[in-house]
C-alpha cells in the first residue's frame, strides 16, 4: 500500500492478513494535506485508491520568555538577555528577534 500526500508519496507499507495497512508520519506541512491510500493489486485483486481524505495540520503554538542578567541595570554596562522558546509540538528552532522600544536590536550599535 502507498500512502500518498497530492503527487508526493508518504510512505509504504503492507497490508496485513486483515487487509489493514498503517503509516505514522510527522513530516505533513501545516495547512491542508489530501491524503489518499493506493494498492498497487496483486495476481488475485485488481488495485484501488482510496477516496481523498483532507487533513488538517495546525501549527503548534511556542511561547517565548524574556530574561535578563541584571534587572535594573546601570548605564553602559553589558547586559546579557536570554529568549528561551518552548513549543507544543516539540523543541523549535529559528530565529528570536529582539525589540527595544520598537526598534529591532542591532547587535553592531
Amino acid at each position: 500500500m502507498t500512502f500518498q500526500n497530492g503527487a508526493a508519496t508518504l510512505g509504504t507499507a503492507t497490508v496485513s492478513a486483515a487487509g489493514v495497512a498503517t503509516l505514522t508520519v510527522s513530516t505533513l506541512a501545516a495547512g491542508a494535506n489530501t491524503v489518499t491510500a493506493v494498492f498497487a493489486g496483486n495476481t488475485n485483486y485488481v488495485g484501488s485508491t482510496s477516496s481523498p481524505m483532507l487533513e488538517t495540520i495546525v501549527a503548534a503554538t511556542t511561547t517565548t520568555t524574556l530574561a535578563s542578567s541584571q534587572t535594573p541595570s546601570i548605564a553602559g554596562r553589558p547586559v546579557t538577555f536570554t529568549a528561551v522558546v518552548t513549543g507544543t509540538g516539540g523543541v523549535p528552532t529559528g530565529a528570536v528577534t529582539f525589540i527595544d522600544a520598537g526598534v529591532t536590536w542591532d547587535p553592531e550599535r
